[in-house]
């Protein structure tokens, strides 16, 4: 859309794409209109020019730095968001319980916003600042695994055992054996790495 045409010859399609999709994601969420779109974009787009000069390729791979870039901004916009609006929440608590029968009440409907609604009717269970958190430190652990681990959890986020296998042209043997050993290095990081050590031996590779 209008992401490409602006940012053409400064970003590769893949930082596009993705400012265009955590834009979409905020508007979506969050109690911004669909107008603010471009706005949305065009402050997200300056954060990454000006954030991609602090970039350590010896620390990250650029993707997921982006992506956690993208996020953070997204949840200092949101909290200067929900900060304007407490002003406007005077007449209706967001404590008090609501049903999807109460959605003809004009007040609710004027002072929640869509997150909210969906928050308080438990149809999904995390704010939309808490999954983008989650979503950082997602991506930070996918980042520590090695190459070929990182590609099976990417696509296994997203897609079957039997698909991921298709993708990578490997046995559904050999996701599964890779499926255990992210588990096994998911476990060694909560731990701290004080386990066994076992995974960080060279057992990982494929057969």
């Amino acid at each position: 859309m209008g992401t490409r045409n602006r940012y053409e010859g400064v970003f590769d399609d893949s930082t596009i794409n993705l400012i265009h999709s955590k834009a979409r994601e905020l508007v979506s969420y969050a109690g911004f209109s669909s107008t603010d779109l471009e706005d949305i974009e065009q402050e997200l787009a300056l954060h990454v020019l000006d954030r991609l000069r602090l970039f350590n390729q010896e620390k990250s791979q650029l993707n997921t730095y982006l992506f956690n870039v993208l996020n953070q901004r997204l949840i200092m916009m949101l909290r200067a968001n929900y900060s304007l609006k407490r002003d406007i929440r005077k007449t209706v608590s967001l404590d008090d319980a609501i049903s999807p029968d109460s959605i003809n009440n004009d007040a609710i409907l004027e002072t929640t916003d869509n997150e909210d609604f969906l928050l308080l009717t438990g149809v999904i269970p995390l704010s939309m600042e808490n999954h983008l958190i989650l979503q950082i430190d997602i991506a930070n652990f996918i980042d520590t695994l090695p190459e070929n681990l990182q590609d099976t959890c990417r696509l296994l986020m997203e897609r079957t055992v039997t698909d991921t296998a298709r993708e990578l042209g490997i046995h559904r043997d050999t996701v599964y054996k890779r499926l255990k050993d992210i588990r096994n290095h998911f476990i060694d990081r909560m731990l701290g790495g004080h386990r066994d050590g076992s995974f960080y031996r060279n057992d990982s590779s494929d057969v």
